[in-house]
């Protein structure tokens, strides 16, 4: 998974015989992302059930074989916002990747951590659990990190990041598509974006040009880049600036989110 390197850090990360756990916080006010992978099935004594259910994202998480096992069969994956209610009482707001079968069949998923897990040979958790509501751009970049869970090989990773020149998310320095003003990407590559990613990529083209931002997640992200020269306002700012690629770029992306209704789009 990705997350955005100016506001988020990994803050505990181990692998163990028993399985692995990675949290990533947000350095403004701690709101956290946890990955949790168990070897054995996770039990607690607690009942603990999602209620108020609300899909609010596309997962990129594609189920396949794993361990000689097919799970193609848990069909699509989603990002949910739901209220946790322990043993009848509610305990707070959990976002969390499930598959989508789930939101009619709870067999789908379960509860037994005590967090929504989900069965891929072995029991994997991708929630944030909070007891307070998360302002706007956190709970934007809980989704988007959320969203952003896929299987991925380490080797192909590599070598589609040298090919389309793609930087990480959690690199200080880096770029989203750092070639945008020298190619125009194809829909099908655009379309494997993840709402968030598509966000920064387009605003990313702007911001190579010195563009300041109103919105001040995008103003704070860019601003931790060592690239980045903030010089004109938006009435200064002149769409004359871009390249070809680049509108092309900016045109098809902008359209792939307003057709998926992102919720990055005003």
């Amino acid at each position: 998974f990705q997350y955005p390197g100016s506001g988020w850090a990994v803050v505990d990360e181990s692998v163990a015989a028993s399985g692995e756990h990675v949290s990533v916080e947000n350095v403004r006010n701690g709101a956290e992302v946890s990955y949790q992978h168990w070897g054995s099935y996770p039990s607690g004594s607690a009942v603990a059930e999602l209620v108020d259910v609300e899909r609010v994202a596309d997962s990129s998480f594609v189920p396949s074989y794993v361990q000689a096992n097919d799970h193609s069969d848990l069909g699509s994956f989603g990002v949910v916002r739901a209220t946790l209610r322990v043993d009848g009482v509610d305990d707070g707001t959990v976002y969390a990747v499930i598959p989508d079968a789930a939101l009619k069949n709870p067999s789908y998923m379960d509860m037994g951590s005590g967090l929504p897990a989900f069965d891929y040979s072995s029991w994997i958790s991708f929630t944030c659990m909070t007891s307070e509501e998360l302002d706007k751009q956190t709970e934007q970049e809980v989704i988007a990190i959320l969203a952003s869970f896929k299987v991925a090989e380490a080797s192909d990773n590599a070598s589609a990041s040298k090919k389309s020149g793609e930087g990480s998310l959690s690199d200080p320095d880096g770029y989203v598509l750092s070639d945008s003003s020298s190619r125009t990407y194809s829909n099908a590559e655009l379309e494997a974006m993840s709402d968030y990613e598509l966000y920064l990529s387009r605003n990313e083209i702007f911001a190579r040009h010195g563009r300041i931002f109103k919105n001040s997640d995008l103003q704070e992200y860019f601003g931790s880049k060592s690239w980045y020269d903030p010089r004109y306002t938006p009435e200064e700012f002149s769409e004359s600036m871009l390249n070809a690629n680049e509108k092309a770029n900016i045109e098809r992306m902008a359209k792939i989110e307003q057709d998926r209704n992102s919720p990055y789009i005003d």
